[in-house]
């Protein structure tokens, strides 16, 4: 059912703490992935994540359960295989197309199963995840000059594999603490392991550095911890925190612009304003 308003708060606050830590992760790896073979990094941040998250979940002493397990590894199967379609897409397409569409898919998928589910937010969350819609289609519009595919597909097929992996965590629930999140991880993992296996021969790219090491690590504790916020998020309504956490390009467009010095165009700007106000309106 749909969060209470008395609980509504920390939703959203978990919400975007997930937000902030995908936003994060993505622009590390993807800087990264400049400097070694995108498969690699996906599979090793999320082995990265997935020592953080079990580490926190042994010190917590939660109980793994059978639900946990598969509602994990099915979210597992959305993660890496949503990982995969947005780097693919980066990589044949136009980030212009792909980014918002993988995020507005994301965030679209979850809230009409949360609805059908039976969650009923208010009026007033409904105006917030309207406008969060088109926010985040506007914060992933990026200039570019590319010519050729303009990666649609790709884009709607990671905003579909990342909707699913919402939807396994949301459905795990919190009884079992953060084993969901472990098993995520862990069947990532395995899922992207045999094509991490086919880079490596004769693949000049897929050396690690200490610098691409560590970025690596970094951005895979991040991953596993916004997995974690996005957990316990989930348990005050998958419409709500599936839209407020897919506003994660947010930050990685706003760490491009500090960090590589990437220009801010009007539109993102405009998006980013409509993002602070759907926040607002869903925390009412």
């Amino acid at each position: 059912m749909g969060s209470t308003g008395g609980d509504r708060p920390m939703t959203v606050l978990f919400a975007l703490l997930a937000a902030g830590g995908y936003g994060f992760a993505d622009f590390i790896a993807g800087v990264c992935s400049r400097r070694s073979n995108a498969t690699l990094v996906s599979m090793f941040s999320q082995g990265a994540a997935g020592i953080v998250v079990l580490i926190l979940t042994l010190v917590s002493g939660s109980a793994n359960s059978t639900s946990a397990m598969l509602w994990g590894a099915l979210a597992g199967v959305g993660s890496a295989f949503g990982v995969l379609c947005l780097y693919r897409g980066f990589s044949i397409g136009r980030i212009s197309v792909v980014a918002p569409v993988s995020a507005v898919t994301a965030a679209s998928v979850p809230a009409l199963v949360g609805v059908l589910l039976g969650e009923r937010p208010s009026t007033i969350a409904w105006l917030g995840i309207a406008l969060a819609i088109p926010a985040t289609a506007l914060i992933g519009r990026v200039g570019d000059e590319h010519v050729g595919p303009s990666g649609f597909l790709e884009g709607l097929g990671a905003g579909i594999a990342f909707s699913v992996m919402f939807i396994g965590l949301h459905g795990a629930g919190n009884a079992a603490g953060l084993w969901p999140v472990v098993w995520l991880s862990l069947v990532a993992v395995f899922v992207l392991l045999p094509l991490a296996l086919r880079a490596l021969p004769g693949d000049q790219g897929v050396i690690f550095t200490p610098r691409v090491f560590l970025g690596v690590s970094v951005s895979g504790a991040l991953a596993g911890l916004a997995s974690a916020g996005f957990l316990i998020a989930s348990a005050g309504g998958l419409a709500i925190s599936s839209v407020i956490t897919s506003l994660y390009p947010a930050f990685t467009v706003l760490l491009a612009f500090l960090f590589l010095h990437e220009r801010v165009r009007h539109v993102q700007a405009a998006g980013l304003v409509m993002a602070a106000a759907s926040v607002v309106l869903v925390t009412i």
